[in-house]
């Protein structure tokens, strides 16, 4: 079986973190995992490398390890890149879907004036009444 990839082990800048967990006043930037997630989950003593605002840092960052579990145990994950990604594939694929719907929906329309018109020349209605039902076609196909 492959190796896991471990797409956290790149150290990040604090300004671009993979993860950001918040604590009361406490802030965590997660710019390195040191371990795949399986083995992180196997692992209690795994580390993450971390940028720490508080009010005992006077606004500046701290940086070192820590724990996983100390920062997944107390805090709260308020931002993630993984997931942020899965957000927009989800929005994408969403968007795709309405646009398949719409375009569904028009051949649906245009095979319906088709038929009405078709309609229109068995009946033989008068030109006038024809262009009629033609422009009103025309304008549902347009909506």
């Amino acid at each position: 079986m492959a190796r896991e990839k471990n797409l956290c082990g790149k150290r990040r800048d604090v300004e671009n973190p993979y993860e950001i967990w918040t604590s009361g006043d406490f802030e965590y930037r997660v710019l390195k995992k040191y371990k795949a997630p399986r083995a992180e989950a196997k692992d209690q003593y795994a580390r993450w490398f971390v940028a720490t605002k508080s009010p005992y840092t006077h606004g500046s960052w701290e940086l070192g390890d820590t724990y996983a579990l100390d920062i997944k145990n107390n805090a709260t994950l308020t931002y993630s890149e993984e997931l942020e990604l899965s957000r927009i594939e989800t929005v994408i694929d969403v968007e795709a879907e309405i646009e398949v719907e719409a375009e569904e929906r028009k051949k649906a329309k245009q095979k319906s004036a088709e038929a009405i018109m078709s309609k229109v020349e068995v009946i033989g209605a008068d030109d006038e009444t024809a262009k009629a039902i033609y422009d009103t076609l025309e304008q549902m196909l347009g909506e």
